[in-house]
Formats: structure tokens, sequence, C-alpha cells
């Protein structure tokens, strides 16, 4: 089949290139008939170039060539080539001086002519199968009589053609006649054999939509016993066969234009009422002159194919609703950096509906540096097959910082190739931000743990540590507090202060109630005993669920050893205390008795006969005694009431006569 563009290809290609092949006529040796048409097409026309040229699928082959000395050239490069799309003549006059034309690689060239006209070399069936063409290196125009000509010594070309071929074809008629005959009988044997079982469907039918013959995979297919069952009950193929009666309209008009169809899809209804989808492959077979006999093709069920398709469409139109709902930025590109795809998402972002976005690139919408940038990601995605992901960081204009997460995929077909780029991003500007402070509080807690002198930790639900102060961590002996995670009480102290410990943390996290300010004993395996005051509260997490325990703990072992010599120093105050208040108990009382005595001797002194001096003596006795049993009551007074047992009487007095007694 040609590589030739479509547009230089007639409708019927696969046809006349049958068509020529037919005529035999391809690298054959030169032939006096057809050097004399080309002849007089020249002299008719007044050129000094003449040609018979027939086209073949990849080159132009030259019959007859009058003025040059090639045989063939390639059909991209030949005007015959695009003479042959249309069944009427071909008159440029100045090649050079049509837009058309002038850069054609027949006219471009060193010798190339500047006028050209021809006639297709129609065959009976409606083929141009070659061209009959004058050309010249000089412009000019040709009469309208000198056409008619030319188009008339074309028709006598392809009398030529036919009277070669039907003289050939009687050549080996009779030579042939006979092996025909038996190739035929065997070929027929085995067109039966294939008919009968190929896996397809085969028909034959009128253009009324008749059946002329079907085989039984056809009869299959539509629901039918068999061949015979199928034609006696489907008369009318419009009516009874096709859903949709037009496509069989459709399928007709085809046949008419293009003489077969390829691939022709239609929903059938079967013998019991259900529906299908068939692909059918025709022809119109006509007889040796070109008369219409039948329509001869296959069919094949494809309701599964239908089927998967559909269920494909269902799952892309599924995924173009998926992703135009995901709350990230899609799209795809092809290998030169245009986008073929993109989301609901990234028409916003980018302000811009998917029309204006579909086919452009990265450098149609941002910066060149950032476009290319975007460019050299996407090149070492598809070179490397291999996913980029990353965090990239944008300045916006007014100044704050912008953070978005890109991935980036190669994109293959089904046979593994890289046909682009899929990519993803987002923005994760709020994450960043909520990282920086999530960060900035560890920071924070780092630096409480490393600096506290007291011991922080945290517990798990076990009571296993999950995290301590470096105060902690130094009381347990280590140089580091990653290295009480996983431990408990039970690794450091004695059952005796680890057990209750224990039950506490389990009692606040059964009941969600703190321990504050509480003094603990701690007992150490080497015998050591030190005291802290402690506080317990649950530690939770952001649904305030439980999920362990938080304390704080102070060592107060130097105060409470303060506390108990302070006791002991009150204690033994009040031991002297209590025996000073003995002593001058006793120590008044021995003193109180002799006094008595010699109160009581110097009162009978003073009753009886004194001189005055005597009586002055005797009162001055007096005075003393009462003075030093009075300081005696004072000092009982005093050990009674630092004692607590001297009870004080309130009563009234004059302040100014106590203080003038008193001075």
């Amino acid at each position: 089949m040609s590589r030739l563009p479509s547009q230089l290809l007639p409708p019927n290609e696969v046809a006349r290139l049958a068509a020529l092949e037919d005529y035999g006529i391809l690298d054959t040796p030169r032939e006096l008939a057809f050097d004399d048409l080309a002849r007089l097409a020249a002299r008719t026309c007044g050129v000094p170039i003449a040609l018979i040229s027939f086209v073949a699928a990849e080159r132009v082959w030259l019959k007859a060539h009058l003025g040059v000395t090639t045989t063939e050239v390639p059909r991209s490069d030949s005007l015959c080539a695009q003479a042959i799309l249309s069944p009427h003549r071909f008159h440029i006059s100045d090649l050079l001086a049509d837009p058309r034309y002038a850069r054609h690689p027949a006219v471009t060239g060193p010798d190339g002519p500047r006028f050209y006209a021809g006639a297709p070399l129609i065959a009976p069936g409606g083929f141009a199968v070659g061209v009959l063409c004058v050309l010249d290196q000089q412009p000019r125009t040709l009469t309208a009589d000198q056409l008619e000509a030319l188009e008339t010594i074309a028709r006598q070309v392809i009398t030529q053609l036919e009277l070669r071929r039907n003289l050939r074809r009687l050549e080996r008629s009779l030579a042939d006649h006979e092996r025909t005959e038996v190739a035929l009988r065997r070929a027929e044997a085995r067109y039966r054999s294939i008919f009968e079982n190929v896996a397809e469907g085969i028909f034959q039918t009128t253009a009324e939509g008749q059946y002329l013959a079907a085989n039984p995979m056809l009869a299959r297919i539509y629901g039918y016993d068999s061949p015979a069952e199928l034609q006696a009950a489907v008369r009318n193929i419009k009516g009874q066969l096709y859903v949709d009666p037009e496509r069989r309209t459709e399928f007709t008009r085809l046949m008419r234009e293009h003489g077969e169809v390829h691939h022709f899809e239609s929903q059938i209804r079967r013998k019991d009422g259900s529906q299908i989808w068939i692909s059918e492959n025709a022809r119109s077979v006509t007889d040796a002159d070109g008369r219409f006999l039948y329509y001869e093709g296959t069919v094949e069920d494809i309701s599964d194919r239908r089927q998967a398709e559909e269920a494909l469409r269902n799952s892309e139109l599924l995924y173009h609703s998926l992703v135009d709902a995901l709350p990230q930025n899609i799209f795809r590109k092809d290998t030169e950096g245009r986008f073929t795809f993109v989301n609901h998402l990234f028409c916003q972002t980018l302000k811009r509906p998917a029309t204006a976005l579909l086919g452009q690139t990265d450098a149609a919408f941002f910066p060149p540096d950032l476009a290319a940038k975007y460019r050299a990601d996407d090149q070492c995605v598809m070179s490397r097959r291999q996913t980029l992901e990353k965090t990239e960081e944008h300045v916006k204009p007014d100044g704050t910082t912008l953070y978005v997460h890109v991935i980036k995929t190669p994109l293959k077909d089904s046979a593994g190739n890289v046909i682009g780029v899929q990519g993803i991003f987002w923005d994760e500007t709020e994450r960043h931000r909520i990282e920086a402070a999530l960060e900035y509080e560890r920071d924070l807690l780092r630096a409480l743990l490393d600096h506290i002198p007291d011991a922080v930790y945290f517990k798990d639900l076990r009571s296993k540590f999950i995290r301590a102060s470096r105060a902690l961590a130094r009381r347990f002996g280590l140089n580091d507090p990653e290295k009480l995670t996983g431990k408990s009480d039970f690794d450091f102290f004695t059952a005796e202060h680890a057990q209750p410990a224990y039950e506490d943390e389990q009692r606040i996290i059964a009941t969600g109630l703190s321990i504050a300010d509480v003094t603990e004993k701690e007992t150490w395996p080497d015998g050591r005993v030190t005291w802290v005051r402690t506080s317990k509260v649950p530690l939770r997490d952001g649904t305030g669920r439980i999920i362990g325990t938080f304390g704080i703990s102070k060592d107060v072992t130097d105060l409470i050893r303060a506390e108990q010599e302070l006791e002991q120093a009150r204690d033994a105050a009040l031991d002297v205390a209590r025996l000073k208040a003995e002593i001058l108990a006793n120590m008044s009382h021995e003193i109180r008795t002799p006094m008595n005595a010699i109160i009581g001797t110097n009162d009978l002194l003073r009753r009886s006969p004194l001189t005055p001096e005597q009586r002055e003596f005797a009162d001055q006795i007096h005075h003393g005694a009462e003075t030093l049993l009075s300081i005696i009551n004072g000092i009982l007074d005093l050990s009674r009431l630092e004692s607590g047992h001297l009870t004080l009487d309130h009563i009234e007095f004059d302040l100014r006569d106590t203080v003038e007694s008193a001075v």
C-alpha cells in the first residue's frame, strides 16, 4: 500500500491498482503502438515531450517517453500522480506561476517543465490507471481542439491496453482452459470448505436486501439453526435485521460509491429478538463487463468488544469525573511539551479554559526561566523513565513564599513507549507553615527538656518512657535521654517505689484525674533514698483520647533532710525547756521554803518591842524578802507560761496608774 498522503490517493486506490495490475503493462518492453500514440500527441499539441505513464503504488512508470530518457520516477515527484485524481483533463499553462505546483519536485528540478497537460487513462471500470501527458519547458496554452484530441488519443491508449490484455487472455485461455477447470473445481472445493467452517459469517446478498447465500456461522450469529432457515426467514435485510434500518441505507450508499466497506458496525436483531453488534467487510461483485451482480462479505459478532469499549468509555468518563473533582492540579503533555489534558482545577489555577490550554506549552503561560525549568524536568522524566517528586518554592509578587508539591511520571502507550508526561501538583504552603510551627514547638520542647533542672517525662499507656528531660537522664546515670525510651521505673528503682508509681499512673490513665504536688520517697537498688515532689497528669492526643501520662518531679531531698534536722532540733529545744522548767520549779520551791521562814520570823520580830534602829533593820529585811519572793513567783510563772500550764486572767486596769506606780 502506498505511503503517500491520503489527499494524493484516489478513493478507489486499491481497486485502481488492481486494474493496473490486471493489464500487465508495467516493466514491459517498448511497443511501437504506444510510441506512435505518444508521437501523435506531441505533434498534435506542438510540444517536444509526450509521455504515456502508468501510476503504480510507489512509482510512475513510462511505457512511451518521447523527449526524455528516464523510464520511471517516484510517484511523489510526478505530476501524473495528481492528474489521476480527476477523471477530467489536466492543463497547467505555467507551472511556476501556479502556486499549487511552483514548489512541486517535478517543477523545481534543473530540467523541470513549465507546461503540463494530461488526459487520464480511464479503464472500463472507471479507474484512472495512468496519464497521457504532454510537456514543454516553455509556458503555453493548448486550444480546445488540441485538448479534445489529447483525450481522444488517451482513449486509444486504453483501447491498446484492452486489445493487448484481451490478446494475452485469449492466448492463455486455450492453453489454460483445462487447467483452469481443474483449478476451479479445486478452488470451489476449498472455498466450500472454508465457507462451511470459517469462524466468521459469510454472505452474498442482492442490492435489495435478499440473501443469495449464507454460511452456517452467519446463521448461528443471527440465531438460526441453518443457512436455509435464515434465507427463508429473512426476506428483507433492512427491515428485519437492522435495528436502525438507516444503517442498511448507509451500507448500500458506501457500496455504490466505493465498491467496498470495511469494519462497518451496526446493531442487528437476532431471531429471538435479542440485539448484538456486528462488523461487516463487503465488496461489490461485478461481471466481466462491470455490471453489478451482488454484494459479498463477512460478518463478525463484536458484541463483547463493544461492551468492552463501552466499559472503557464509562471508565474514562469516571476517570475524568474523578480527576475534575480532585483537589489537585492534574495535566498530561506530549513529548513536545504540549498540553493534551488538563483538569478543572488546573484551568482555575491558570485562569484559562481548557480550550486555551490544550495544544500549548508552558512557554505560553509562565516566565521563560520557569518554563525552561519545567521543560527540563519533563525531559528528565521521559528520558530516565522515572518518577520525579519534589517540592518547589516560589516567591509571589507580594513577597510571600508559595510551596508546591509536584509529582511527574512518564506517560506510556500500550507498547511501553514513552509518549509524554503526566503530572499532579498541589499547594503545600499551609502544610509547610504548620510544619514550621510544629518544628518551632519541637525546638521549644527540646530546649525545655535539655535545660530544665527538674525531671520531666512522658510515658505511654504501659508506663514506658517515650521522652524525658536531660535532668532525669542524669539522675538515672544516662548521658542521653533517648536511652530512656521504652524503659520504666522498674528498670531504675526498687519495687518499693516503682510499684506505687506504676499504680498511680495507671489510675490516672483509667480515671483521667491528675496528681498534684505529691511528695514521693524514691528507693534505689544501691540503698540510696531520695525524695521528690511530683505532679502527674493524663497525656491526651488531638482528639482528647488519653494516650499516656505526663509528669514533672522536683528533687526535694535536701529540703526533706533539712526539715528532719529542724524537727530534731525542735524536739531537743523542747527537752531543754522542759528540763529548765523542772530546774526552776525545784529551785523556786527550795528557795521559797526558807524564804517563808525568814519572812515569818521577821514578822514576829517586827511585832516585838524594837529600837528605831532595830525596826529599820527589820523593815529592810521584810522589804528584801518580799521582793525576792516576788522574783521567785515571777520565775515560776515564766516556767508555767513556757510549758503552757499558766492561765492568764483578763482584768480591767488603769494604764496611767500602772505606769506611774511602775515608775
